[in-house]
């Protein structure tokens, strides 16, 4: 009896070590399609250190111009090995498809800096430029389930810093100009902190403009600067 008790000790304890060695953010894999067009596989978001879980299955698909484009799935979110709850998401390509080669994509990630992960859904790159969009959904730590935050899918090639408790979006706005922007989430809403316009002259030399947003309005802080000053200021390696 003693004998086994060890092997069922040890055997948790291998297993626990095993989680422990998870990486923090997983990203979805290939779905393998059966005959209903519905996903064989669950695929599941497992943060480590934490007892949050998320599984997402049932992944219907649909032909859309030769593309194989995903329409819905199913996530069901578990804490402490107890399901809290379960929501159906549904795709929306209605102003536009994405480019050729849409993989579906979700990973968990801490999006507004509350020490919880957060969870992003992947909505493909658009345009000539493969602008990237993401949808996401917040963990309300008080009410104990993700809520749908669709600000999120206003940013463009975000860029989540934990470093910097930020989020950079990054876009090409001209043939010689980038806009990138500073935002931060403040009581579940998406406020913009700054504007940085870069433009390349003939040269190829890039200059920046930056703009700030308080609750007095908008304020000029940089005007026709260097990379360096733009940098040292708090931008990252987004600015091009």
């Amino acid at each position: 009896m003693r004998a086994v008790l060890f092997l069922i000790i040890l055997a948790a304890l291998a297993e626990c070590g095993n989680i422990r060695n998870n990486v923090k953010t997983t990203s979805v894999p290939d779905s393998t399609m059966n005959k209903n067009n519905t996903s064989k596989h669950e695929t599941k978001l497992l943060k480590p250190d934490t007892a949050l879980k998320v599984e997402i299955r049932n992944t219907s698909y649909a032909d859309t111009n030769g593309m194989k484009l995903p329409t819905r799935f199913t996530a069901d979110v578990y804490k402490g090995g107890y399901r809290v709850q379960s929501f159906e998401y549904v795709f929306d390509f209605n102003d536009g498809e994405p480019n050729q080669g849409f993989d579906l994509k979700t990973n968990m990630t801490d999006v507004d800096f509350d020490g919880n992960d957060d969870i992003l859904i992947y909505l493909g790159s658009y345009g000539n430029q493969g602008v990237e969009y993401y949808d996401c959904y917040l963990w309300n730590s008080s009410k104990g389930f993700f809520v749908h935050f669709p600000e999120f899918t206003t940013i463009e090639n975000p860029v989540i810093s934990s470093a910097a408790n930020l989020i950079f979006s990054s876009a090409r706005v001209s043939a010689a100009g980038y806009e990138y922007s500073k935002y931060k989430i403040r009581n579940r809403r998406l406020v913009k902190i700054s504007t940085l316009n870069q433009t390349v002259t003939p040269d190829r030399t890039s200059r920046f403009t930056e703009t700030t947003f308080n609750n007095k309005g908008q304020e000029l802080k940089h005007s026709v600067v260097s990379i360096e000053k733009v940098k040292a200021d708090g931008w990252p390696g987004v600015v091009q």
